[in-house]
């Protein structure tokens, strides 16, 4: 069990985002979620990525307990955060000022990377995705769709063996978003690597191990 969270909650002023959540996630696992805007799917990623805490709950992360009080500094969120989960934002979050094989290193160079192999795996992960001819231009200079698959690609480079995709494929054309798919399907089987997905795109569930339906705060399973 890679990731395991019981009981959940998350409160903004009177009414809850997530509320009671239980959700357990087994190795080299997709898993898509389903639900409307507004369902607490986001909301729910983001306390599993260590981007928010929660009110109430306990999460698990390789086992490890995260939620406690004398573990859940942000030092050490941070650590857990750096150490093993990437994390694929609905908007891409591209540094400007940086080009696109900078956006990529930099990702590397905070986890601790060496210089000359964070230039390797960032041309590696560039060419997974097809995006190899983008390596020199800035974000200014792609579409909509070239950022998120450089978003992605700065997501997958550090092969750490847990990502979270929200709305992964939300800015890109129907060839796109399946070569996204079987992108991440591939690192499922090849990498062992466990990814869970927000997502409003039914071309997910082909790829998916599990679908789960995310309605008001709660999952149904």
């Amino acid at each position: 069990m890679v990731l395991r969270g019981l009981n959940i909650s998350k409160k903004y002023s009177s009414e809850f985002s997530i509320k009671d959540v239980n959700i357990e996630v087994c190795s080299g696992e997709i898993v898509a979620i389903f639900g409307a805007s507004g369902s607490g799917k986001s909301t729910l990623l983001h306390i599993i990525g260590l981007l928010e805490k929660a009110d109430s709950g306990s999460l698990f992360i390789l086992n490890e307990c995260i939620f406690n009080q004398q573990k859940s500094t942000d030092r050490f969120l941070s650590k857990i955060r750096a150490n093993f989960i990437s994390f694929v934002y609905q908007f891409h979050h591209l540094l400007p000022e940086l080009s696109v094989l900078e956006n990529i290193v930099i990702s590397l160079t905070i986890s601790g990377k060496f210089q000359q192999e964070t230039y390797i795996k960032a041309k590696e992960s560039l060419e997974f995705l097809e995006i190899l001819h983008l390596i020199d231009k800035y974000p200014h200079m792609l579409s909509g769709g070239e950022r998120q698959r450089v978003a992605i690609a700065r997501a997958i480079v550090a092969n750490k063996p847990i990502i979270l995709a929200d709305e992964p494929t939300g800015n890109l054309d129907s060839v796109n978003s399946n070569l996204i798919w079987r992108k991440l399907k591939y690192l499922s089987l090849n990498k062992n690597i466990t990814i869970l997905i927000a997502t409003h795109d039914n071309e997910c569930s082909k790829i998916a191990d599990r679908k789960i339906i995310m309605k008001d705060g709660k999952l149904l399973y």
